[in-house]
């Protein structure tokens, strides 16, 4: 696939988002993993691969709360990213996000006397974030 051609495709994907208000996180989470490349290599990544898209999944996933369709699915698709490349990109700066999701899953709460609020989703959610903190861990940046 072309740079192009990637380009437009991950363009025309993220724009329907924005411009279409009743597409559903869902039907965008099965397109996004659907079509979106994850089995490169490092150089194939930054011009045409997860270089075009990871800001933006990485912001969609920070912004979102936790037990929807996006908490689920996305920690899967950057797991998958970093298994199959784990020397894309440094992912420790991404850690505190990553294991704060984990704690949140787990229903456990950092501070003193207080509980944290957790949803049924929790072991959905955990599992993708399991399998993402172990796919980022060695490797180049580890």
């Amino acid at each position: 696939m072309k740079m192009i051609g990637a380009r437009r495709e991950w363009d025309g994907l993220y724009m329907q988002v924005h411009l279409s208000p009743r597409y559903s996180t869902k039907e965008f989470c099965d397109l996004a993993l659907l079509f979106l490349p994850v089995r490169m290599t490092t150089e194939e990544h930054k011009k045409y691969g997860a270089g075009l898209w990871f800001d933006t999944m990485w912001k969609m996933y920070e912004i979102v709360e936790m037990g929807n369709k996006w908490g689920e699915e996305l920690p899967n698709l950057f797991a998958t990213l970093a298994y199959n490349n784990p020397d894309f990109m440094d992912w420790t700066p991404l850690y505190d996000a990553i294991f704060t999701r984990a704690i949140r899953a787990m229903g456990l709460s950092v501070r003193e006397g207080k509980s944290a609020a957790s949803d049924s989703s929790g072991a959905v959610v955990l599992s993708g974030l399991a399998r993402m903190i172990v796919a980022t861990l060695g490797g180049p940046y580890g």
